[in-house]
């Protein structure tokens, strides 16, 4: 990612009839077309010769209202479970965020400076906790190894950094639903050399020995030690609040059966509208575009759910983790050149010509 200011800002009011990037359009709208050429070869087979059996198969319009009602309120549940899922990615993420600035903070100023590399090991901690936010960002994606470019503050510490991944597929699903362990992957799980890693938790191990390290030289004292143990405990927990949006998907008959129901609503839809405009009339024409713009509402509201059920990957409506990794990164940065004394913290109280108790200012 090239280095630029990042600005994510929320913009209340937007003009978005005619946006195109970033919807459902490309997945909707070939639906919506074969809906309609099914809706115009109904209309004209009825329009032509309205004692055809076809016109026979006109039912009650009372069936778009009842079959109507049941879909929308399973498209409405299937879109909020989808938009709880990604609203629930970007609130631990946040949390990550928290934890990461906060253990970098501590570190920075309450890690002792006894030793000539002590410094110098703060900025490795901090730096790899800034990568622990690309590391998870790209074990999210299934994306292993370190040979990205914004993995090289990882390993150009720690080259070696292994872990086994717990999002490896090492299950089969057979025809008949019934799991199988697949003897590659786990050969390929018990080999080091080819296995996917799970560097987050390898970088937690590496965190967790600095912590460790800096409490038996008497660097950082028992509390210290305490609150940077309990928010390297809430990395992880953030971590696997992640994995298990990952890895639970919304029930397969759930999908499936939304999927089935809406499939026959719109295949019985021309004919539900020609019973309710009457195949005799000329607005009987009138279904061709009915059923489009039914077709492409549902379809959308369908597709919306799948498409943000997981929200980590590299679609427009996916979260910017890119942004917010780069933005975590430059912020650590930039924290490592913070003073970390009193006296330098304070410098300009100090300085000041006008003790802060006599009511004025020094500007």
């Amino acid at each position: 990612m090239t280095e630029k200011n990042i600005h994510l800002t929320y913009t209340s009011f937007r003009f978005t009839a005619l946006t195109f990037k970033g919807t459902v359009l490309k997945h909707a709208l070939p639906k919506a077309i074969f809906f309609t050429c099914w809706a115009a070869l109904i209309t004209g087979l009825t329009c032509a010769n309205p004692s055809n059996p076809i016109a026979n198969l006109a039912v009650s319009n009372s069936l778009i209202a009842v079959l109507g009602g049941f879909i929308s309120l399973l498209l409405v549940f299937r879109t909020n479970t989808a938009y709880d899922r990604y609203w629930e990615g970007r609130r631990i993420w946040s949390t990550m965020t928290t934890a990461i600035r906060t253990m970098a903070r501590v570190i920075w100023v309450n890690a002792s400076e006894k030793e000539q590399n002590d410094v110098l090991m703060k900025r490795v901690i901090i730096d790899l906790l800034g990568g622990f936010s690309f590391s998870v960002k790209h074990y999210l994606r299934e994306e292993y190894g370190l040979e990205y470019e914004d993995m090289k503050c990882i390993k150009r510490h720690i080259p070696n950094i292994h872990a086994p991944s717990s999002i490896t597929p090492n299950v089969v699903d057979l025809p008949y639903g019934r799991p199988s362990l697949d003897l590659k992957a786990i050969a390929i799980d018990h080999d080091p050399n080819n296995a996917p890693n799970n560097i987050p938790i390898a970088l937690t191990y590496n965190i967790s020995a600095y912590i460790a390290h800096q409490a038996t030289h008497n660097k950082i004292t028992a509390p210290t030690q305490t609150l940077l143990l309990n928010t390297l405990n809430s990395l992880t927990d953030c971590l696997t609040g992640f994995e298990r949006i990952l890895r639970t998907p919304i029930p397969i008959a759930y999908s499936v059966h939304l999927s089935q129901s809406l499939w026959i609503f719109c295949l019985a839809l021309p004919f539900q509208l020609l019973s309710m405009l009457g195949p005799k009339t000329s607005v009987a024409w009138a279904t061709i575009p009915f059923t489009t713009i039914s077709t492409f509402v549902l379809f959308g509201i369908l597709n919306i759910g799948e498409e943000i059920e997981n929200p980590f990957g590299y679609d427009e409506n996916d979260l910017p983790l890119d942004d917010y990794c780069f933005t975590l990164r430059q912020e650590l940065i930039a924290s490592t050149y913070l003073p970390v004394k009193y006296e330098d913290c304070f410098a300009m109280i100090q300085a000041s010509p006008h003790p802060p108790h006599d009511g004025k200012t020094a500007y």
